[in-house]
């Protein structure tokens, strides 16, 4: 294992040393890159003895060449880009961006700050936090974001399905700010996943990870052993490892009366500025070139494979069943029971359906089914997490048959508010790149709301955190 290991490790070094491009990308320290090394200096500062074995381990020269295209990088773009979550508030909520609810929700957190209501008469601002039940038990438990999955534990494969989410209204209260407590809690919702054909560590795609690589996985041990036997006869390798080795072994003696922390920064700063220095391809053996040459091949079609599989689960199918319970201060509370599907990819279609209660019929209503509702929702996926970030325009509407009146923010019954309510809405979803941060900017048109039979035209604007995409840059 630690010769496949050591072997992809020098292809990735290869790959950075065969352009000077690639030699200044490893010489830059990212973010990504910089945990990295560092993680690997620990390791080095913590093993016995005065001299690491660095041909054996160059796991992080390998962790560099997967930001330019390996799976952690595809799985990491991948997450950025979707538009299938649902981070905030249902479309009832005093504040809102919402008027369809979407297909899936963030595994670890996603939290929520919204204005505007987009089917109610009276405004608010809305906080909304919203989890994955069984990815966050993982994620509190030390686990990366792509260990989120449940392995064989039959309790966490049911608790992957089920996701939860509260949301407050900073409006309740003398001082409008987040209180988390009772008399804010406004809405809070519980889902169950039926179906994810999304999720690329999920049931559905394993079977599809199997069948469509393992053949592919199969010739790259052999490619993988040939590239480390030209390494153990190439002498410009074997001299850069030899320094490279000589120079952390000399950054570990000379900070040995530092503290650990220490120490494994002086290692880090030791190994970024020895990874420019690798021989060029033109320095390398006519062997080495071209065993480099077999394994990219080899890798090159492994990774075009994940990624198009990637791109496969985009359109996969999603299904889940969503209850709310809106709890409005005076108001009678209601029970919203929803249906959500979606299937696409560069564009998105999604569909609700729902049926919403009384909790306790009001004096001077005669049924207990207070509305039905039925909406959809079209989303155009722009641009990319590579270059400018993924932009979603999406063009949504709603119907909505009221067959009971309403009850204004007093309790107070309103005469004649029965009807049909005919929602649209064009929202353009900004991406802030790479931090899991989305602005919602949406226009809502009405023919009434639920307390107004009159026409309307609404701005709402929210600001959408998924904690996914950070989680997957930086704890993968």
């Amino acid at each position: 294992m630690r010769l496949i290991r050591a072997a992809c490790a020098a292809l990735a070094s290869l790959t950075i040393a065969v352009s000077a491009s690639a030699q200044q990308s490893a010489a830059n320290d990212t973010s990504s890159l910089g945990k990295i090394r560092v993680s690997l200096a620990g390791e080095i500062e913590s093993e016995g003895g005065a001299h690491p074995n660095l041909q054996d381990d160059l796991e992080y020269v390998a962790l560099i060449a997967r930001q330019s295209g390996t799976l952690l990088r595809i799985l990491q773009q991948y997450e950025e880009e979707r538009s299938d979550k649902q981070v905030g508030a249902t479309s009832s909520a005093s504040g809102t961006t919402t008027l369809v609810s979407k297909g899936t929700v963030p595994k670890v957190l996603g939290l929520a700050v919204e204005n505007g209501a987009a089917t109610r008469t009276v405004n608010g601002t809305t906080v909304t936090f919203r989890s994955d039940l069984g990815g966050a038990i993982r994620a509190l438990a030390g686990k990366g974001f792509f260990q989120l999955t449940p392995g064989a534990d039959p309790s966490l494969s049911l608790l992957r399905r089920l996701s939860a989410s509260a949301s407050f209204d900073t409006s309740r209260g003398q001082t409008e700010t987040l209180t988390a407590d009772q008399q804010q809690l406004s809405q809070w919702t519980a889902r169950l996943q039926v179906i994810d054909q999304r999720d690329p560590y999920g049931p559905s795609a394993a079977a599809r990870w199997r069948d469509r690589l393992v053949s592919i996985q199969t010739g790259i041990p052999e490619a993988a052993i040939k590239l480390f036997a030209t390494f153990d006869t190439d002498p410009v390798v074997k001299m850069w490892l030899q320094a490279t080795q000589d120079a952390v072994t000399a950054a570990k003696v000379a900070a040995s009366a530092k503290s650990v922390t220490e120490r494994a920064i002086d290692i880090a700063t030791t190994l970024r500025d020895r990874e420019s220095s690798f021989p060029t391809a033109d320095q390398l053996r006519p062997e080495t070139v071209l065993a480099l040459d077999q394994y990219e091949r080899t890798t090159s079609t492994f990774v075009r494979e994940r990624h198009d599989m990637l791109q496969a689960l985009a359109t996969g199918a999603l299904v889940s069943l969503e209850y709310t319970n809106d709890r409005p201060l005076k108001a009678p509370r209601t029970s919203n029971v929803r249906l959500v599907g979606e299937v696409g990819g560069t564009v998105d279609l999604t569909g609700n359906a729902s049926v919403t209660f009384f909790d306790q019929n009001p004096a001077g209503v005669s049924s207990s089914v207070r509305d039905v509702q039925f909406s959809g929702q079209m989303d155009i996926k722009m641009g990319s997490a590579d270059t400018v970030g993924a932009f979603v325009l999406s063009f949504a509407g709603r119907y909505s048959r009221q067959l009971e009146n309403s009850f204004n923010d007093d309790g107070v019954m309103l005469p004649n508010t029965k009807g049909t309510t005919a929602v649209g809405q064009l929202k353009l979803t900004v991406p802030v790149k790479g931090s899991g941060v989305r602005i919602p900017l949406s226009v809502t048109f009405a023919n009434r709301t639920e307390l107004i039979t009159e026409s309307v035209v609404r701005a709402n604007v929210g600001l959408t955190y998924d904690l996914d995409v950070l989680f997957a840059k930086f704890h993968p």
